[in-house]
């Protein structure tokens, strides 16, 4: 095994697996995504307070990695605009606690000794509003018998560690208009009341801003509900994070 000293030049996270972690999505063909590293964040972009948010943010990140294995069902929340890094953040944690891995500080030290493997899932936000769809699953191929959704604990099973992409962009197109924002938030709390009641760690991104005038933004609260936001503000406490006006990281890698 290579030296933490070298392994720190690439890489903050060390996966001990042969594969490169691979994250699916729900309702789509299984496709591999690019996992960077939290070391491979670029922040030549950022100056003044917004290289001081960002590093506040990574350095929880590396927290929480240390944390989640002892404290089951700790959350984390990134809220920002496009570019700023926040799916490849919660794609670094949800990597770290579904594979066997290292973790090393910004000197290349270890933070701790390995950790084993959790079950993990990764849902877009509209894909995860289908599957929690209560009359969506069809009976068999070619059937048009709606069975019903399965209960919640055949749904998340084992899993230990959820990341919902982009709270926000959620698609109901089988939902009546005036009825969508009813039922999306129904669809939330059955679902985070299952998440808190059972420990699953909740890893979320938005480009809704988590903040407005210092307190929670009600347009980030009403997307999942006042009481799903209860229980994610208590699970997440210290690990929720806006990058609202950080700069999007791939001017710099298009220029």
């Amino acid at each position: 095994m290579k030296r933490a000293g070298d392994i720190a030049k690439d890489a903050t996270v060390k996966i001990r697996s042969v594969d490169t972690p691979k994250i699916y999505e729900y309702g789509a063909p299984p496709r591999k995504l690019p996992v960077k590293t939290l070391h491979d964040l670029s922040v030549k972009h950022l100056r003044g307070s917004h290289l001081d948010r960002f590093r506040e943010l990574r350095q929880a990140a590396y927290e929480w990695i240390k944390l989640r294995p002892n404290d089951p069902g700790i959350s984390f929340v990134i809220t920002g605009s496009v570019g700023t890094g926040k799916t490849t953040i919660i794609q670094n944690l949800r990597a770290s606690a579904q594979t066997e891995y290292l973790v090393l500080d910004d000197e290349g030290e270890p933070l701790g000794e390995p950790f084993r493997s959790v079950n993990s899932r990764f849902y877009t936000a509209t894909d995860f509003m289908a599957l929690m769809d209560p009359g969506r699953r069809l009976a068999g191929a070619g059937s048009t018998e709606l069975l019903g959704r399965k209960p919640l604990y055949k749904l998340f099973q084992g899993i230990e560690v959820i990341a919902l992409d982009d709270l926000g962009t959620e698609e109901l197109s089988f939902v009546p208009r005036d009825l969508i924002d009813l039922a999306r938030q129904n669809r939330y709390r059955e679902a985070f009341d299952y998440f808190y009641d059972n420990g699953v760690s909740v890893l979320i991104t938005s480009m809704v801003p988590l903040l407005h005038g210092g307190h929670p933004n009600q347009d980030f609260v009403d997307i999942i509900g006042a009481a799903s936001f209860d229980r994610l503000f208590e699970r997440a406490k210290g690990f929720m994070f806006d990058l609202t006006g950080l700069p999007s990281y791939r001017q710099i890698t298009s220029e």
